[in-house]
């Protein structure tokens, strides 16, 4: 099986310069777990996750924390903090700039190989151009497995 037959094809993703407050927003929004940063052209220049923005927003209780699967109100942090000033923290300051991306040609097992090595629950999924055209979760890859059980 092929990550194009699996991957998410409508990503929302963000830019370099997009404000942290509206990363916030997104992610009060909505159930991602991160978000691509791409340039002008859709090629992936990094991610950001729910995982980076805690860092930025508690680090000292951070590495107690191992799952943070169980914060859904991201909406908090949109009203507490002065970080979140229009502008004043962009996704450039935040984002991890080494990324881990996937061909849309490359196998399921492939995708599962990447995320153990690399410590991730999604991979942006790109064209032979590294241009982001979806994105792969551990959530779709569960689903074909247990599809194929069946």
């Amino acid at each position: 099986m092929k990550i194009k037959d699996l991957m998410t094809k409508e990503v929302i993703n963000v830019s370099r310069t997009t404000s942290i407050k509206e990363v916030v927003r997104i992610f009060s929004e909505s159930a991602f777990g991160s978000l691509p940063v791409v340039d002008e052209e859709k090629r992936v220049l990094g991610i950001i996750t729910k995982r980076d923005l805690l860092m930025v927003f508690l680090p000292e209780y951070f590495d107690l924390l191992e799952d943070i699967s169980f914060i859904e109100d991201f909406g908090l942090l949109e009203e507490s903090s002065l970080l979140l000033e229009e502008g004043l923290l962009l996704v450039d300051d935040v984002m991890r700039k080494k990324v881990i991306t996937i061909k849309k040609e490359e196998s399921l097992f492939r995708a599962v190989a990447l995320m153990v090595q690399s410590d991730v629950r999604r991979l942006p999924v790109v064209d032979g151009e590294d241009k982001l055209v979806g994105i792969i979760t551990q959530t779709h890859i569960c689903r074909a497995i247990l599809q194929k059980g069946e």
